[in-house]
Order: C-alpha cells, then structure tokens, then sequence
C-alpha cells in the first residue's frame, strides 16, 4: 500500500486545487459544446438525467483507478501499466487499440472544433488548414515545455473560459422560453450517452493527479470530486440555457437540429440565432478555451502512455514520443476537417466506456472485499458501460437507427426569440 502523504498547510491545499482545475479543464472541452446539440433532441429532462449517470459512473470509475495507483505505489507506471497489474500482459491487445482510439479520437475532434471556431473570430478569410494550424502550433508548444507552463496556461484558459460562460450565460439567459423544457423523448437519450461520457472524461489525468499530490488520498479524493463536479455545474447550466434558446428544428442554421446534422458546435446556432455581436465573441472566445484545455490534457495523457508504453525498448525520446502524439491526429484532422460530432460518439461510445468504464469496473471487482455493498456497486458498473456499449456498437453497425422525434414539436415552440420579437 502507498504511504499517506500527511502534508498539510497551503502548499498542499494549492496542489489540490491546482489538480482539481487540471480535472476540470480536461474535463471541459470540446464535449460541453457538442453537449446541448447531441441531448437536445431528447429534451432537457432526459438530458439531465442522462448527464447525471453519466457523471456518477464516471466519477466513480477515476476514484477506482486513484486507489488501484496509490496500491501499486510506482510512480512511472501510466494507466497501461496499471491495467497489467490486474490483467497480465494480454490487456494490452485491448487496451492500446482502445487507448489509440479514444486519445486521437478526441485530439482529432478538438482539432477540427477549433479550425471552425477560429475561422469565426479571426476576420479574416483563410483555408480550413491554416485555421487548424493557427490552434495546433501553440497548444502543442504548452504541452512540450513542461508541466509548470502547462499549469499556467491552463489556470488562464479556465480563467477565461469561466469569464465567457458567464457572460455568455447571463446575456443568452434572457432569451429562454421554458415552453421548450416540457418536450421529452426519451428514446432518443441512449444516442446522446457516449457525448455525455466524453463530457465527464478526465481519467487520463488521474495517474498524473495521483503523482502530483505524491498519496495524499483525502487530497485526491477531494481533487477528483471537485474537478469533476465543477464540469457537471458548467454543464448544466449550458444545457438549461441553450435548449431553452435554441428552436428544436426549422428551416434555418440557428437549430439544434441543424448542428446536430452537420457536426456544429452548440456555439454556433446560438450566435446565428440571437444575433448577438457580445454573445457571439463570448461563446467563441469560450469554445476556443474550452478546446485548449482539453486538448493540452488529452496531449499530456497520450504522451505519458506512449512513454510507459515504449519505456521497455528505450524509445522515449522527446521526439519520437512528440511525433506518434501529434502528427497522426493533425494529419487526419486535415484530411478530414469535420468530424467533430462523429469523432465523439465513437471515442465515447466504444473508446471511453471500455477503457475508463469496463476495466476500472472490473478491477473494482476483482478488489472489492466480501462486501454485498461493493460487490453490488461493481456489478452495476459492469452491467451499465456494457449496455452502453452493445447500444452503441448496434447504432454504429446499423442494426439499431435512434432518431429525434422531431415531429413530435410543436411548431408553436420552435419559433426563436428574435422571430418573436418581428412579429409583435
């Protein structure tokens, strides 16, 4: 077992809040702007109670892997390593697909995110390409320099990220109609669960959160808690105010029918909608934050398993490491700009609920003690990442089609406030 790290005083208090907006800002990202637009169609209430399932387990399933890397008490290993405590050498056939998946999935997803968000606030005209580039070449530097740049960067970025969502919530917040929160369909929400798991993944960083509190158990706890309980506020409150604003469906780019049928962030339709030059520069200047975040953290986390992966054949090089971690997600990025949506149902549905929900469930199994309690609670982990997996591995082999019931609203409610506003 690790020792316990009994360091008191504000140091340690600063280390834990520093973890837990590391946490956080993994966990904001480009999932809180796929969010409302991905769950929208199934209304706020199923939206909500989807998100909170979403945010238990997965709370639940980083707690799991905390405890399993403070037992094993080596702080070079990664989660690779910590899966091959439990599991033997073969977890590695599942894991490292997986792990490849779900980290350039999620790369890939925020590169072409910010490409658009970018060719939104710079006025200038330029190819998709160069947009991308603009985001990828500084965010890259913040990950190859060091975790004390990266720490700063981060605290700013959340620092502005929170400014603009306030800003941007208060100002939108006007414009709620709470007709639009009676509609429900809740056989739609299935199809939004792998968004909500990308809105609450923060596991990748957990190794690192373990190694900078050095075993102080109550600290982490309280930095995972913290860390991901802030997402789950943030997130809430965005969906509340965009699927108040924003029309279900009607013929025009301000829906959340459009973007969610052509991949756009919930940023978008709500600056078309509102027509608002302050709500449009807050919600870009909030994407372009919450992108950054999350794409310096993923950065970090694949290079810490590329090193713990290669470390036995003294491939750690920092550019070898570098290489494998950016030039693949930035090549298909280029090649294939707009899979921003598609990229997180798949890292959601398939990637995350396999390496952050079903193995962690498993070791959580395999360590919990002759107690009903624990071996209940890890029983029902098992049995709802495995459903969320068979449901999506059937929508993405075609054998099961979930679509919005959009026929269902009433035109009366889809009407946007600006629209309103003419007719009086």
């Amino acid at each position: 077992m690790t020792k316990v790290s009994e360091k008191t005083g504000s140091k340690t208090s600063g280390s834990v809040w520093m973890s837990a907006l590391l946490i956080c800002g993994t966990t904001v990202g480009a999932g809180i702007l796929a969010l409302p637009i991905q769950t929208g169609p199934s209304g706020l209430l199923p939206a909500i109670v989807g998100m909170s399932i979403a945010w238990g387990v997965m709370l639940l399933t980083g707690l799991i892997i905390s405890a399993r890397y403070q037992e094993i008490d080596d702080p070079k290993i990664d989660l690779l390593s910590l899966y091959e405590h439990d599991f033997g050498p073969r977890i590695r056939w599942v894991v490292i697909p997986t792990y490849l998946l779900v980290f350039y999935g999620m790369l890939v997803a925020y590169l072409s995110a910010s490409a658009t968000v970018l060719a939104n606030i710079i006025p200038i005209t330029l190819p998709s390409w160069a947009f991308l580039l603009i985001f990828f070449l500084p965010s890259s530097f913040v990950i190859l320099f060091g975790l004390k740049l990266l720490n700063r960067a981060n605290m700013a970025m959340m620092l502005l990220l929170g400014a603009s969502f306030l800003f941007m919530i208060c100002l939108a917040g006007k414009n709620i109609q709470p007709s639009r929160y009676t509609y429900t369909d809740w056989k739609f929400l299935p199809s939004a669960m792998p968004i909500l798991l990308c809105s609450f993944a923060y596991q990748v960083i957990v190794p690192t959160v373990c190694r900078n509190l050095r075993g102080n158990q109550k600290g982490i706890r309280k930095a995972l808690i913290v860390g991901t309980s802030l997402p789950f506020l943030l997130n809430f409150l965005w969906m509340i105010v965009v699927i108040g604003v924003l029309p279900l469906t009607g013929e025009r780019a301000g829906t959340i029918l459009y973007a969610f049928n052509n991949n756009n962030p919930a940023t978008l339709p709500l600056a078309i909608e509102l027509k608002s030059p302050l709500i449009t520069s807050a919600g870009m200047i909030f994407s372009l934050a919450a992108i950054f975040t999350s794409f310096i953290a993923v950065g970090v986390g694949l290079r810490n398993f590329f090193k713990d992966l290669f470390s036995p054949f003294n491939l750690q090089g920092n550019s070898f490491i570098s290489t494998l971690t950016f030039i693949p997600p930035l090549l298909i990025a280029l090649i294939y700009p707009s899979l921003f949506l598609k990229s997180l149902n798949l890292v959601g549905g398939v990637g995350i609920v396999v390496l952050f929900g079903l193995i962690p469930s498993f070791i959580a199994l395999k360590k919990a003690p002759r107690s009903f309690a624990q071996r209940a609670m890890s029983y029902a982990l098992i049995a709802i990442f495995a459903l969320m997996l068979i449901l999506e591995l059937a929508q993405e082999s075609g054998s099961l089609k979930i679509q919005p019931a959009v026929e269902n609203w009433r035109h009366s409610e889809i009407d946007s406030p600006q629209h309103e506003r003419d007719a009086k």
